[in-house]
């Protein structure tokens, strides 16, 4: 008929795995029935290690962002594809600065690329955009402008010559509005640096946490509309009062 019983269930505990820092070489695990008896051995190796790390991490970020009214942004690598930008970025290396609407710039230390263009960073900043904050001002103003650009965090490449002269190589952009629009993080992964041409010159690998502050920013900017809307500018009258001939005055 078909019909299936569960014998026993082997199992493999992924927070174990974390807390022991190695995956699970190939080995037998007990299979055990519904009263916790053994009932045989099945032989597996899993290997999540690196993955469960990645989700621990991202979801600590998550949850900072989203406890405290922070902004997240974390760099993992840079890896440049023009040749030019590659030959520009080895000679002296590079940095990354990181702009978001309302802060101060951040930057990497130096980097130097490898010969393949790419070169990894260890980057993690969480940016305040608490209630009165200006990164909070300048993200609500962004939110309301009409150019989605204007809520942008911008990641400019700049390579550094033995003068300490900068020139920008390109930049890597991720829109806040985009992240509001859609509902989610940036999470880990490549993001393109163009240069002024629009040219790709390479990939910037980032994450951004910031969609549940910026669902709470939008609702500050909708409720202020809201109450600006229910209100007629100061001095101006208001429709006759019921009973009388005479005009309130709004203050």
């Amino acid at each position: 008929k078909g019909g299936e019983k569960e014998l026993g269930v082997a199992a493999v505990s992924l927070e174990a795995l974390l807390a022991k820092g190695a995956d699970h070489s190939l080995g037998a695990v007990a299979v055990k029935d519904a009263k916790g008896v053994e009932v045989g051995q099945l032989t597996v190796a899993v290997t999540a290690l690196a993955a469960a790390k990645q989700a621990q991490s991202d979801a600590r970020d998550a949850a900072e962002a989203a406890a405290v009214g922070k902004v997240g942004v974390k760099l993992t690598q840079l890896e440049l594809t023009q040749p030019a930008a590659v030959k520009a970025a080895r000679r002296t290396g590079v940095i990354v600065e990181v702009d978001l609407p309302g802060a101060e710039a951040q930057r990497t230390p130096n980097l130097q690329p490898h010969g393949d263009g790419k070169c990894a960073i260890t980057f993690k900043q969480s940016f305040d955009a608490a209630s009165g904050s200006k990164v909070r001002k300048a993200i609500a103003a962004a939110l309301q402008s009409d150019e989605q650009t204007d809520s942008e965090v911008q990641f400019a490449v700049l390579s550094v010559d033995a003068k300490g002269e900068e020139k920008e190589l390109g930049v890597a952009a991720v829109s806040l509005e985009a992240l509001l629009e859609k509902g989610a993080d940036h999470a880990l992964g490549a993001v393109a640096v163009k240069d002024a041409k629009g040219a790709e010159v390479g990939k910037l690998t980032l994450a951004i946490t910031a969609v549940s502050t910026l669902r709470s920013i939008d609702a500050d900017v909708k409720m202020a509309a809201e109450m600006d809307a229910g209100y007629p500018e100061a001095g101006t009258e208001t429709p006759a009062l019921r009973g009388g001939g005479g005009y309130g005055c709004c203050y």
